[in-house]
This record gives structure tokens, C-alpha cells and sequence, in this order.
């Protein structure tokens, strides 16, 4: 006895008719959210709201995605998505560099701020987060400091106020004495730092003062980029052919013609050096701006407030 279960099986259709997939338009259906075919696209401004929701959540904490999804509704009640694409988004915001880091400082810092105020006057000492945040100031020493750290703070405090081109740091042929990084521990104490970006600067500034204490020289500030010094010794030599050229050409010096010109008359010979020298300044102010270009992308690439503080003067 055979057991065909043709209930199951879809209706035949005329050749001139197309058959669509059995239970597609359903919302139980597993391929319904697939059923467009299309990726959402994200606005700027969604992408801000986005994390200000995810900080507002506090993720630190359990049953965060809760509440990020409340926090998301509220603010777009027609949105479909879950809270676990939310949380993606959330991550390829960070990984796609959608927003800048300093963007997301300042969103953090703001939405931090905000959940620390309403309760700062019952919950006491449990305000204070556990874990140190971006936007999290740290907190100062007030004991006095001896001599040789007073001098190290200042000197720290120098570097960072002057803001140098940060380069590459030598490594260290031997452990620095007890005595000295004591010193510099105690002087790190008493300098303030509100973000993850000031941090780091103190911690660049305050190697840089160690290796000026214990004698590594830095070649860095004072190299000279082997193509500048080549073309500016090719630009003296052909100012030099100029002059000699046009005092040949006044017929005020006696002295014989540069060799390579020998076989030009003197009228063509200068014309010839002037167009030489002029075609190497135009060189050398080229590669000059594109090399302050690349510079620039840099260092906007890891720390774009300080290209604009550069811009703001």
C-alpha cells in the first residue's frame, strides 16, 4: 500500500504561471529575514545614536542587550532590528571605523556622565565604577614630592605642554635603578589624565624624559632627509653655475666656463642653468609638500585632535 502524502505537495501550475515557495510569506517561516535580499545601510547619525544606547545600557553589566533593545526602541519605535544586530553594529562601528575614536570617547564620556548624575546623592561610594573608563579621571597623590621628582614632573609637563613629533623610542640596553623610577612613579601621581589619549601621551613623554636622564642620544630632531640634502647640494652647485655663467656672460670674471656647459655659447649655457635651478626648487618645494602630507594622514590616522590643535595654532 503506498503512502504518498500529496496534501503536502505543491499544486501544479500552467506553464505561463511562476510557483513560489510554500510558507515564504509567513512570519514563521526561517527564510523571512531573508526574504529582501538587501543590507541595512546605516546613516552617520544612527550610528551615534546607536552608541549612545549601547553606553546608556551599561554593558559592563548583565542583561545589557535588554536594554540596549529598550533604549533602541525608544528612540526609533519603527526599528525591526534586534538586539543582537544591534550589538554587531556595535562592533563593525568599531572595527570599520565608522566613527573616529575621538568621536567615541567624547559618546562614552557623555553617556557615562549621564548615568553617574541622578544617583551621585543616595548610592554613596557605588557610583564609582569598578573598571576605569574612557572620560575617567585619575586620581592625584597629594604627598609632597622630593627634589629629583619635582624636577621630573616639570620636565614631563614640558614635553607634554610643547607637544614634539612623537618617534620611534630606543630600547633599553639595562634596567633603570630603583631609585629613578620610583621618582618617575611618584611625579606620574600627581599629573591628572581624563582620557585614554592623555594617558598615553604621558606615558610617551615621561620614556622620552627617561632616556634623556640616563644619556640615550635622539638623532630623530635633527635628521635630515638624505633626498632634501641631496637636491638642496644639487640647488647650490647650479646657483653657483648661475652666477659664474652671468658674470662670464657681463664679461666681469675670467675665470674658464664650468665643463659641462663648454660646448653651449654663454647666452645658452644660462639659460640652460636657470632653467635647471628653477626646475629643481619647483622639486624640492613638491616633495617638501607631499612629504607633509603623508606626515599629516599619519598622524590624523591615530591622533586627529592633535592635527587640529596643529590647524588651530
Amino acid at each position: 500500500m503506498r503512502d504518498t502524502k500529496l496534501h503536502n505537495m505543491p499544486a501544479q501550475t500552467s506553464p505561463g504561471q511562476t510557483r513560489s515557495a510554500s510558507g515564504v510569506g509567513e512570519p514563521e517561516h526561517l527564510d523571512d529575514k531573508w526574504a529582501t535580499g538587501t543590507r541595512r545601510k546605516w546613516a552617520r547619525d544612527e550610528n551615534v545614536d546607536l552608541l549612545e544606547c549601547y553606553y546608556s545600557s551599561n554593558p559592563s553589566e548583565r542583561g545589557y542587550m535588554q536594554r540596549l533593545g529598550k533604549e533602541w526602541l525608544l528612540r526609533h519605535p519603527q526599528s525591526t532590528l534586534s538586539a543582537k544586530q544591534l550589538v554587531a553594529q556595535c562592533s563593525n562601528i568599531r572595527k570599520r571605523q565608522l566613527l573616529s575614536q575621538l568621536e567615541i570617547d567624547e559618546i562614552q564620556h557623555k553617556c557615562y556622565g549621564k548615568r553617574e548624575e541622578p544617583g551621585c546623592q543616595d548610592c554613596g561610594d557605588l557610583t564609582t565604577s569598578p573598571h576605569p573608563v574612557r572620560g575617567y579621571t585619575a586620581p592625584m597623590s597629594e604627598t609632597e614630592l622630593n627634589e629629583t621628582a619635582a624636577d621630573l614632573r616639570e620636565r614631563i609637563m614640558t614635553r607634554m605642554t610643547t607637544r614634539p613629533p612623537r618617534r620611534q623610542l630606543q630600547r633599553l640596553s639595562e634596567v633603570p635603578s630603583e631609585s629613578l623610577i620610583e621618582n618617575v612613579n611618584a611625579a606620574l601621581r600627581t599629573i591628572p589624565t581624563n582620557t585614554i589619549t592623555e594617558t598615553n601621551e604621558l606615558i610617551y613623554n615621561s620614556a622620552s624624559v627617561i632616556l634623556e636622564i640616563l644619556g640615550y642620544k635622539s638623532n630623530h630632531e635633527t635628521q635630515y632627509p638624505p633626498w632634501k640634502r641631496r637636491l638642496e647640494a644639487k640647488i647650490k652647485v647650479t646657483r653657483r653655475e648661475v652666477s659664474q655663467l652671468s658674470e662670464l656672460h657681463k664679461g666681469t670674471m675670467k675665470r674658464p666656463v664650468p665643463r659641462k656647459y663648454r660646448q653651449m655659447p654663454i647666452p645658452e649655457a644660462l639659460e640652460t642653468a636657470k632653467q635647471r635651478l628653477q626646475a629643481l626648487s619647483s622639486r624640492l618645494k613638491r616633495y617638501t609638500r607631499e612629504n607633509e602630507s603623508r606626515r599629516i594622514n599619519r598622524l590624523f590616522s591615530t591622533q586627529p585632535a592633535k592635527v587640529y590643535s596643529q590647524w588651530q595654532g
